[in-house]
């Protein structure tokens, strides 16, 4: 969400456009996400947990390889109470686009949370996008995971993430291309939309499954020489791809900011970026 901000930081629609819903602990970390999120531009609505701290999440880098170890504490204990709270409400009434991660599943409150916005998404034609994230998540939390998908407008995810959930749910297809197109035919609430699926593969190409079939569009090269980082690459992409959304781009303008941004970001320590947004036609 923070690069979906930065990304928009030269347009009129900046302004107020990107709010961050969660659970942190009393303690520093929650004050540097807290922090973090404000310098950005995000305006955040955060739960405090008493008993937990902030989750956090290890990553151990191996020539520029990442391997994560997460600790999810707090924000496990997201409950419904916070996000019918007031302030909530509104931000969620006002929102027109919601961008949900997987582990948005392993909270108190779900699954009754996901049909809650699910439910608001679709009675108001908004756009329900969500991030497969893992794919342990899709076997874990299998039926969580059937009952999402209906409300999903555009689904975000690894190819390891695709075939993942094509494998937990029982599907015979075995090539990305058909799961693919099997999970952008799984049946939807909101009919007014049709269903995207994207799929990134780091600097290999990415697909993205539509009415037209699947789509494929090259990664442009970077130098390895340039790369520092890949921590946050494929999150990048979901806030470049979002931002270009936020301002009614096509989906291959969409692609592009999302590659723009990931190239970003795989150039720094973490999930960091220059203050000026990369300029997209």
């Amino acid at each position: 969400i923070r690069v979906a901000r930065w990304m928009v930081t030269n347009h009129a629609e900046s302004e107020n456009s990107c709010a961050f819903v969660g659970c942190v602990g009393d303690d520093e970390f929650g004050c540097l996400l807290e922090r973090a999120l404000n310098r950005g531009g995000v305006h955040s609505y955060f739960q405090y947990a008493d008993e937990k701290q902030t989750g956090t999440c290890a990553v151990i880098i191996v020539e520029k390889e990442r391997s994560l170890l997460a600790n999810i504490s707090a924000a496990i204990e997201l409950n419904m109470s916070h996000l019918i709270s007031d302030d909530v409400d509104n931000a969620i009434k006002a929102a027109d686009i919601f961008y949900f991660e997987g582990f948005f599943l392993n909270t108190v409150s779900s699954p009754k949370n996901i049909d809650h916005l699910g439910r608001h998404c679709a009675d108001n034609d908004k756009l329900f996008t969500w991030n497969l994230s893992a794919p342990y998540l899709c076997f874990i939390f299998k039926e969580r995971m059937e009952m999402v998908l209906p409300y999903i407008d555009i689904v975000f995810g690894s190819r390891i993430d695709a075939m993942a959930l094509g494998e937990a749910l029982g599907w015979e297809e075995k090539t990305l291309e058909e799961v693919m197109g099997r999970i952008r035919q799984y049946p939807k609430t909101n009919g007014r939309r049709q269903r995207l699926v994207v799929i990134t593969g780091g600097s290999e190409a990415t697909y993205v499954s539509s009415n037209i079939g699947v789509t494929q569009y090259d990664v442009p090269p970077i130098s390895i020489e340039t790369i520092v980082d890949t921590n946050g690459a494929g999150d990048a992409f979901v806030g470049g791809f979002l931002s270009q959304l936020m301002l009614g781009r096509s989906t291959p303008k969409c692609v592009d900011a999302g590659h723009a941004a990931a190239a970003e970001v795989i150039q720094h320590n973490g999930c960091t970026f220059d203050p000026v947004p990369p300029k997209m036609d």
